[in-house]
This record gives structure tokens, C-alpha cells and sequence, in this order.
């Protein structure tokens, strides 16, 4: 598979930032108590919506490259992920 390099780089990212978000609320913190940095971090719904924004971008990326209609695909992707 072709890989960008960047675009998961910054998947890790917004991942870190998810897992840093529930982390701060799940500590009792709430984003009205914070500020700067950590108020940042608490709103972690903006890295949901960059990753599902770079998702979509990733599987019209995969369809183009590989040829391969959109039923083929999703069928190919849930018997990948089916046992577990």
C-alpha cells in the first residue's frame, strides 16, 4: 500500500490529542477551568473532526490507486476487520 507519510503523522497527532482530551476529563477537569494550551487539548472534538475529514480523504485515496469500485472495497475492509 501507498503511504503518506504525513497524513498519518498527523493522524498520530489528533490521536494523541483525542487520548489527551478524555485523560483531562476524565481527571475532573472541565474546559470552563482551563485556559491556553490545556483548554486546547480539552476540545479534542476538533481532532474527531479533522481525523474523520483525513479518513475520507485516505479511502478516496485507496479507491483511486488500486482501481477498485467502492462495493469491493467496503467488503474487503469488513472481512479485514471482521474477527475482531
Amino acid at each position: 500500500m501507498n503511504r503518506i507519510t504525513p497524513i498519518e503523522g498527523l493522524r498520530a497527532w489528533l490521536a494523541l490529542w483525542v487520548m489527551s482530551d478524555h485523560v483531562l476529563g476524565m481527571s475532573g477537569y472541565f474546559i470552563d477551568q482551563l485556559s491556553g494550551p490545556l483548554r486546547i487539548l480539552r476540545s479534542g472534538w476538533y481532532a474527531v473532526d479533522v481525523f474523520v475529514i483525513i479518513s475520507g480523504f485516505v479511502i478516496f485515496h485507496l479507491l483511486v490507486s488500486k482501481k477498485q469500485n467502492y462495493t469491493e472495497f467496503i467488503l474487503q475492509r469488513f472481512f479485514r476487520l471482521w474477527p475482531a
